[in-house]
């Protein structure tokens, strides 16, 4: 980045600002992301480079995204979605319609979520991307629940695994097997819901995603109890209970204490089920005072980035102050250089006239 400054390399200063811009957002410093992303916003706009500032407005808008700014991120998404169409670049085009799709769901836009996830899916398929596809249908066949609409969550994930028939990538078809599950579950279908979990739980296993095996054993675990089958039900619910405790996942830990609570309440395990709630319950408090102590990291969190824009702003202030420098001494050098030869000449015309 100072390198380009200092050579007068508005592109390079520009793809640089926009590189520090993405790994200030990784770090999780929002606003020098954002800084950082406008500058060379401003830079690419001054040079009416199209591709770049697409690129750079998609990630303004992750930013803004995090920053829970969803106008501004909707805006700056919008700008990128018209900048895509008229290059004419697909895989730019693509990765705005997966933006603007969650986008769309978060200020609670269902349809115009559907609709940009849809079209995010097949740009996604028509550059041959298989991974970030089924990812994608994946989250809408998650928003389609929501929507109500089962049967055609049941279709997206149908057609994901006849996709992964093609690709030897098990954790893809573990999540979605998983989502078969909870979509059969959700239509009241508890035995295909239970054949899909069972499916997803041993390939969890297989894999050793122990985060993701102490779900699953919870989800198989409800879907034994709707069925009756309690003994079952309580060997994958005191499973994903232990080893939600060993790997400190309090969330699911919670869950299955919950469900292993009621169990025993239906079969009438009178001090198991007391014994369960007071757990349940403690679980709870652990839980609201987790997010009590994140809440005051955030306002911490909050604080410091006040901090952090004076601190930005003393920044730019000495970054424009630091150009002016070098611009002036380049114009000192530019006016030296000039000089140079009317100083010859003059000189020259002087010893001439001394001979003559």
């Amino acid at each position: 980045f100072e390198l380009s400054r200092e050579s007068d390399f508005l592109r390079g200063e520009a793809n640089a600002a926009n590189a520090l811009g993405w790994t200030w957002m990784h770090k999780g410093n929002l606003d020098s992301a954002v800084f950082y992303l406008l500058h060379a916003k401003n830079i690419f706009t001054q040079e009416k480079l199209e591709f770049d500032l697409a690129r750079v407005a998609i990630n303004l808008s992750e930013v803004y995204s995090k920053q829970s700014r969803f106008a501004e991120a909707l805006a700056s998404a919008l700008e990128a979605e018209r900048l895509s169409e008229q290059l004419g670049n697909i895989p730019l085009l693509t990765d705005t319609k997966r933006l603007l799709a969650i986008l769309y769901r978060e200020k609670g836009e269902y349809a115009k979520s559907v609709e940009n996830f849809q079209a995010a899916i097949k740009g996604f398929e028509e550059q041959k991307d298989t991974r970030r596809s089924i990812n994608t249908a994946i989250s809408l066949s998650i928003l389609l629940r929501k929507m109500d609409l089962p049967d055609s969550s049941l279709s997206v994930l149908n057609r994901c695994l006849r996709l992964l028939e093609q690709e030897e990538n098990l954790y893809q078809m573990a999540m979605v097997r998983e989502h078969l599950g909870e979509t059969y579950f959700m239509k009241g279908q508890v035995r295909a819901s239970l054949a899909e979990y069972e499916k997803a739980y041993a390939l969890f296993v297989r894999l050793g995603n122990m985060a993701d095996v102490a779900y699953e054993a919870m989800v198989v675990g409800k879907a034994y109890g709707s069925l009756g089958d309690f003994g079952k039900a309580e060997e994958f619910l005191l499973r994903s209970y232990h080893l939600s405790d060993s790997l400190g996942l309090r969330n699911y830990q919670f869950d299955a204490s919950s469900e292993l609570s009621q169990l025993y309440q239906q079969t009438q395990q009178w001090k198991k089920a007391t014994d369960q709630l007071q757990l349940t319950l403690q679980l709870k408090d652990t839980l609201a005072q987790n997010m009590q102590i994140q809440k005051m990291s955030e306002l911490t969190a909050q604080y410091e980035n006040e901090k952090k824009e004076q601190e930005i702003a003393l920044l730019k202030s000495n970054m424009e102050l630091e150009a002016i420098k070098s611009r002036r001494q380049r114009q000192l050098q530019y006016f030296l250089l000039a000089l140079i030869p009317v100083l010859v000449g003059f000189g020259y015309l002087i010893f001439n006239r001394a001979q003559l």
